[in-house]
């Protein structure tokens, strides 16, 4: 008779912190800075970083070898760079200079929904705006959000409005 015996240690492990950080999905209207700021609070209270990821597509169309535009300001380098300004400024009005976390500013190229749900995949949780009023179930929780609620790695958080 063979008998197996393990060692037990009276001390008991240390909970490993969660140190994936927070991400929020933004866009530039006043809902969304309001998930910003909430998604700052919750970063400081859990001490962790904060990725704030904001979609753009580029509209121009297509005709030959590269994009055809027929206005600059509709040139995917104009767009892409109006975008990283209105980001950053964003953040700035959001945050201030002096964050009390990290905070990283990703502008990724591709549709809001599929973009969020690829950068909750490292996530402690993604934070998002609440959408503007429709009807529907849908309408309810807005396209973009219901999306991510339904295909998203990590918990999705519907940030509320600055004034709840």
């Amino acid at each position: 008779m063979r008998v197996r015996a393990e060692l037990v240690s009276d001390q008991q492990e240390a909970p490993v912190a969660d140190t994936r950080p927070i991400v929020v999905g933004v866009h530039g209207s006043e809902r969304s800075a309001a998930a910003l700021r909430w998604a700052v609070r919750e970063a400081e209270a859990r001490q962790v970083g904060l990725r704030v990821v904001m979609a753009w597509q580029s509209r121009a169309g297509l005709a030959g070898p590269g994009p055809f535009v027929t206005h600059a300001p509709q040139s995917p380098r104009f767009v892409r760079l109006t975008h990283r300004m209105r980001l950053v400024r964003m953040v700035r009005e959001c945050v201030g200079e002096a964050p009390s976390v990290e905070i990283s500013i990703e502008l990724v190229e591709g549709k809001p929904v599929d973009v969020l749900v690829q950068e909750s995949a490292g996530a402690h949780m993604l934070v998002l705006g609440r959408p503007g009023a429709r009807r529907g179930i849908r309408g309810l929780l807005g396209s973009t959000v219901s999306a991510c609620v339904d295909r998203a790695h990590c918990p999705v958080v519907v940030a509320p409005d600055a004034a709840e």
